[in-house]
């Protein structure tokens, strides 16, 4: 049997009665990001007012003409099929 210098019991209740001696400042939590409000983005302006279909990819739009791209073009009825399946089942379709 392995004999300790210091029983781990003794251990997690000294930093547990350290850390529970901390004074609690609950205005600091309150400032804390996933307590404040939310507040809607500025949606980008894009050269290309056709191709977005929602505001989301305006900003999709915005960053690929930032970077000098231009978006593809929309994927046939069978290749998105094909993606949905992949996504549900982990394993290509059958040919079928």
């Amino acid at each position: 049997m392995m004999r300790c210098g210091i029983p781990w019991i003794m251990i997690l209740l000294v930093t547990g009665m350290a850390w529970a001696a901390r004074p609690i400042d609950i205005e600091a939590g309150r400032k804390h990001w996933a307590y404040q409000p939310l507040k809607a983005p500025a949606i980008p302006e894009v050269t290309d007012a056709a191709w977005p279909a929602n505001d989301v990819d305006r900003f999709i739009l915005a960053k690929l003409e930032s970077a000098g791209l231009q978006p593809g073009p929309d994927a046939k009825k069978i290749t998105l099929i094909r993606r949905l399946y992949f996504d549900l089942v982990g394993l290509p379709p059958p040919p079928e």
